[in-house]
């Protein structure tokens, strides 16, 4: 059996009886504009950190010295990093990889060059000994 041939082809399967596109999609009206989002805070325990250095500041007879300022300076000059030794002249410190220099501060609390140092990605322990 054959059946006739519509007169009209069939609506698609997406287009109600009146011919309009349906939608599922509601248009908002813009009213303001966008809100930014809020500035992104880091911590710094959120922040990937460098190599540990442990260190201790001793005297010429090699007995500590405690309460010692040193800062550790990047050879660039774009980082300065001080620390104070303990009560036995421990410190502790994280550094970027890279050329750092040492600095001890005299009596008088004035910064004198102590050394070069290099940290290569690994943890370091030091000895400065103040001059």
């Amino acid at each position: 059996m054959t059946y006739p041939p519509p007169s009209t082809p069939p609506p698609p399967l997406n287009m109600p009886q009146d011919n309009r596109p349906q939608t599922t999609e509601k248009v908002l009206p813009q009213t303001s504009r966008p809100v930014a989002p809020p500035p992104v805070v880091l911590r710094p325990d959120q922040i990937a950190q460098g190599p540990t250095v442990v260190g201790t500041v001793v005297r010429a007879d090699f007995k500590p010295q405690p309460g010692a300022r040193i800062r550790f300076v990047s050879t660039s000059g774009a980082e300065s990093l001080p620390v104070t030794a303990d009560a036995a002249g421990h410190f502790q410190l994280t550094l970027a990889p890279g050329s750092w220099k040492i600095y001890a501060d005299d009596p008088a609390g004035r910064p004198v060059y102590h050394s070069n140092f290099q940290v290569r990605g690994e943890n370091r322990n030091v000895m400065l000994v103040s001059r």
